[in-house]
């Protein structure tokens, strides 16, 4: 199990080991936080019509935060760059790579199955 801590301020090590800048919403996050994990996650479902869930990757969990708090146009299915600190989540962006690549690798399941 690979835990990611941002090291330097203003940049986050993605589950995919590039780096990518982030705003200052974001660094403004990591400075005010100590022991803060920058994970990915996939959008799981809705509970109880305004809890989205998410589940980590990485730690193999899930957890719940308010569907209002993920950014605009999110759908179930949909990969996260989050961060985890203690038992409090944050999301920060959607992960396109991820998401794509996830969807990419489903498409080609069903391509294999042929037509129903």
């Amino acid at each position: 199990m690979h835990y990611y801590f941002p090291v330097v301020i203003g940049m986050f090590i993605t589950g995919f080991g590039m780096y990518s800048s982030c705003t200052d919403q974001e660094t403004d996050i990591v400075a005010n936080t100590e022991k803060t994990i920058y994970l990915t996650g996939v959008f799981d479902r809705i509970e109880d019509g305004e809890q989205a869930v998410i589940l980590i990757k990485e730690l193999k969990k899930e957890q719940t935060v308010p569907l209002d708090t993920l950014p605009p146009g999110s759908r179930v299915h949909m990969w996260y760059d989050v961060l985890l600190n203690e038992a409090e989540l944050k999301v920060i962006r959607v992960n396109h790579q991820a998401t794509k690549k996830a969807w990419d690798k489903v498409r080609e399941g069903q391509e294999r199955l042929g037509p129903q």
